[in-house]
């Protein structure tokens, strides 16, 4: 995607899966030292063989390693929004935790018993500690406020005034424009995956409007705004577009520090390999919603015209996610 007239921005989403202890196993982990927002712990994690292979069982181990690092000395229980108690996706959630917050990991030792067909790992790991607790706090209040209400009516459209809709197709050069009118005040996190992988900030962002959280109730919040000379484009690099509507009852003050941090990052290499991870935190985020159809007359495409465009009324409790993938043509 291309944006005109302003500083491309990343998007740094985070959220939260509940995990029970993997293992029943006794544990060990050591707080080695501490510089900053970072901390190294030391830990031993151990596993079984069970229906997985003997190279399964060291990564089992070795994130169950992780797992009691996190929690012990990071003082921060890896917890869920949904029930899964599915191994594999236990194993998942420790998984992104390491990328999103682990920094370093060193292997000191690993050992595999064939008596018991089971393998124990130790290693040193470096943890953002900080942002760990920023993202445990936004969680807490997220949770204060699941039966919340949260309803926002959204017009994602092109130049003409079409919806895009979930599943179609553009080209290089096809404008779009969102409008946003909550029913009440909410949070909104707008974001934009290109066909490259990079994640942009649609909102918040400065550089496109000057609007901030909260949205409040009944305004229609354009963008990029009408009285803008800013234009949203797709560039000429085909591929998937996928594009993330977040709302919620409270602030994700994770989210918020994520955005700050990572547009600091100035290596888009870097930038592309949090993409993932931040894309990750976005979808989980949200787990039910509700929407339907329904039309406004809204001035379509910026520019002062107005005309009958489609949208969706989507109804959610604490937050949700809506989706939009887009074919991105030649």
């Amino acid at each position: 995607m291309r944006f005109h007239s302003f500083h491309k921005f990343v998007v740094f989403a985070a959220t939260v899966a509940l995990l029970l202890p993997l293992l029943a196993v006794p544990v060990q982990a050591q707080l080695i030292k501490k510089e900053g927002p970072l901390i190294t712990v030391r830990a031993t994690g151990r596993a079984e063989l069970g229906e997985g292979t003997k190279k399964g069982v060291k990564e089992k181990a070795r994130l169950e390693a992780i797992r009691l690092a996190i929690e012990l000395h990071a003082g921060v229980h890896i917890t869920s929004q949904s029930t899964m108690k599915n191994y594999v996706l236990e194993q998942d959630v420790v998984s992104s935790y390491q990328r999103a917050y682990v920094k370093s990991v060193r292997e000191l030792a690993y050992s595999y018993d064939k008596a018991t067909e089971s393998g124990t790992y130790q290693g040193e790991f470096v943890i953002d500690l900080a942002s760990l607790k920023g993202m445990a706090a936004a969680e807490q209040a997220l949770a204060r406020n699941r039966g919340k209400a949260v309803e926002a009516t959204v017009f994602f459209f092109d130049g003409q005034g079409r919806m895009m809709e979930e599943g179609g197709t553009v080209r290089a050069g096809d404008r779009f424009n969102v409008m946003v009118q909550p029913a009440g005040d909410l949070y909104a996190y707008i974001i934009n995956r290109d066909s490259q992988g990079n994640l942009f900030s649609i909102f918040p962002n400065l550089d496109v409007s000057s609007h901030g959280n909260p949205l409040q109730q009944g305004i229609k919040y354009y963008f990029p705004p009408k009285t803008s000379d800013l234009v949203f484009a797709f560039d000429e690099n085909p591929g998937r577009e996928r594009f993330y509507f977040l709302f919620s009852a409270v602030p994700l003050g994770d989210i918020d520090a994520l955005f700050a941090k990572l547009a600091r990052v100035k290596s888009s290499e870097a930038r592309k390999a949090m993409a993932p991870i931040l894309e990750e935190r976005v979808v989980t985020r949200g787990i039910v919603m509700q929407s339907k159809s329904t039309q406004a007359t809204i001035a379509a495409g910026g520019q002062g015209r107005s005309g009958k465009v489609l949208g969706e009324l989507l109804k959610g409790s604490g937050a949700f996610v809506k989706t939009v993938m887009l074919h991105h043509l030649q």
